[in-house]
């Protein structure tokens, strides 16, 4: 009996001893994991590369603005004189730590105007919420709250922090402020009422932008380039001619046309006959390439040119809704007729304009053709020489509607930079953030409330407790 009692004493202390030395090995593997947990966030957080994984990547800074910042030859510092509350302080300061890593030349910081007074006298900031952005001895105040603008959603909001910073450090980096010039008089539709948010976007790209009408005025010297945006009426032959001259003499030149019956424009279709742009009278109609299932939206072909090589790069497409079809003919000497983009080998022009259904017949026009066409000069000891022409079937690719269709504004800007000889500026501008907002019923937020916060920690908690003692009665 005394064997007994001491052989299951022994046994009982060594049970005791495995347990004490089991859970010393489990807090030891716990305390291992959450070291493991906790240095590898640190490492995500100082030296991991973010991936962005948004399909148009608006937490990545563009094509636009690394280019920007790559050709800065002075450095560039902004101060944000916010409240330490200031409710935009995690979003700007993550957009101006991206401009940091991207160039050596950008510096920031927050200041709180009511612990540092000075500062904020010293470079005029009288209130909060003001972004100062300086270069040398110039500099720019950029109100915070501008960066911010309702959404297409009622409840969203749009932060456009990227193209704010960028105009202001352009507009202080450079000396020039290009004019860009809108003819009308020709049942054109006002580029001011029709078209707002693609005026705004070419003063983002430090345009001047003002109309024309040849009737009246001759087209001023320091123009950069001329646009004529869906006209309804023929220009009259002294209008022509000007442009015409105009061109010659090496201006630039952008029309966008759109389907007419024949005979609406013998002027301007003359005209573009001269420079080597032939013009059918046909609505394009591509079923392989359709947008939305429309084929007479087509989605553009693009074609290896300077006006597309950023697109093509991205993966970006071009809609071109109701477009005309156009071909390469004779271009005046010393220039050429370059392709653009075109369509599919399964379109055709429809020369049926009376809305009937569309058909492929005999009569109407066949592959291959294009939707755009660029006219240059040719080059001469390695340098290009002007002027340039650029004729685009569609002026509704430009339309509210349809400008925000992934590059269809981004070709637009492009060709008018290729136009106007900046052709550095021609890349893919930075999207807008939309920030929406959830409005929950109480019977939702009382869901969310009991399945978060005491569903979910009571089952893991049982969970524990189940384990644990499975674990005990082994």
């Amino acid at each position: 009996m005394a064997e007994d009692t001491k052989r299951n004493g022994r046994d009982g202390g060594a049970a005791a001893r495995r347990r004490v030395r089991r859970g010393i090995t489990e807090a030891g593997l716990t305390f291992l994991v959450l070291a493991c947990l906790i240095l590898t966030n640190v490492a995500a957080a100082r030296v991991a590369p973010v991936i962005d994984l948004t399909r148009d990547k608006l937490y990545t800074l563009s094509s636009q603005t690394e280019q920007l910042l790559s050709g800065l030859e002075s450095d560039v510092q902004v101060l944000v004189f916010a409240g330490q509350d200031a409710f935009y302080r995690q979003d700007l300061g993550g957009l101006l730590a991206e401009y940091r890593r991207t160039s050596p030349r950008i510096s920031y910081e927050f200041v709180d105007p009511s612990l540092e007074p000075a500062l904020a006298q010293a470079h005029g900031v009288t209130q909060t919420d003001i972004m100062v952005i300086i270069t040398g001895e110039r500099k720019r105040q950029v109100p915070v709250l501008l960066l911010f603008a309702p959404g297409d959603h009622p409840d969203g909001i749009k932060f456009s922090g990227e193209q704010a910073l960028n105009l202001a450090i352009l507009e202080l980096t450079r000396e020039h402020v290009r004019p860009v010039l809108f003819l009308v008089g020709h049942g054109e539709p006002d580029p001011f009422e029709e078209f707002p948010a693609l005026i705004e976007a070419l003063r983002r790209e430090l345009y001047r932008v003002d109309s024309l009408n040849l009737a009246r005025k001759p087209i001023p010297e320091d123009t950069a380039l001329i646009i004529m945006v869906g006209p309804h009426q023929d220009p009259s032959p002294a209008e022509i001619e000007a442009l015409d001259g105009w061109l010659r003499s090496g201006g630039r030149l952008m029309i966008l046309l759109d389907p007419a019956p024949p005979g609406t424009f013998p002027q301007l279709v003359q005209f573009l006959a001269r420079w080597g742009v032939e013009v059918h009278d046909d609505v394009v109609v591509d079923p392989e390439r359709a947008l939305f299932m429309d084929p007479m939206t087509p989605v553009a072909r693009l074609d290896w040119h300077p006006l597309t090589e950023a697109l093509i790069a991205r993966d970006l497409l071009v809609a071109m809704p109701r477009s005309r079809s156009m071909a390469a003919g004779s271009a005046p000497d010393g220039h050429e007729v370059q392709t653009v983009f075109g369509t599919s080998e399964a379109a055709w022009g429809e020369r049926d304009l009376t809305g009937a259904e569309p058909k492929n017949d005999p009569q109407d026009v066949q592959p291959p053709f294009s939707m755009a066409l660029a006219v240059v000069a040719k080059q001469q000891d390695g340098e290009s020489v002007e002027p340039r022409l650029l004729a685009v079937g569609s002026s509704g690719f430009i339309h509210p509607s349809v400008a925000e269709f992934q590059g269809n504004t981004d070709f637009f800007l492009n060709a008018l930079n290729w136009l106007a000889g900046e052709e550095q500026q021609m890349t893919v501008r930075p999207k807008q953030r939309i920030y929406q907002r959830v409005f929950l019923t109480p019977q939702d937020a009382r869901f969310v409330f009991n399945t978060t916060v005491i569903a979910l920690p009571l089952g893991s908690f049982a969970l524990g407790i189940l384990a644990w003692l499975r674990r005990r009665n082994k």
